[in-house]
């Protein structure tokens, strides 16, 4: 695989683990939100 290859996928995975765990705020900021309307 070319290194610019492996740099890439990398990244990507990178990215998808970031893009969890800012849902996971995302969602607990949701449910925050929610309990504090209430």
């Amino acid at each position: 695989m070319p290194k610019l290859e492996q740099e890439k996928s990398a990244n990507w995975l990178m990215s998808k683990e970031i893009g969890k765990k800012r849902m996971k705020l995302f969602k607990i900021f949701i449910s925050i939100g929610v309990i504090l309307h209430i």
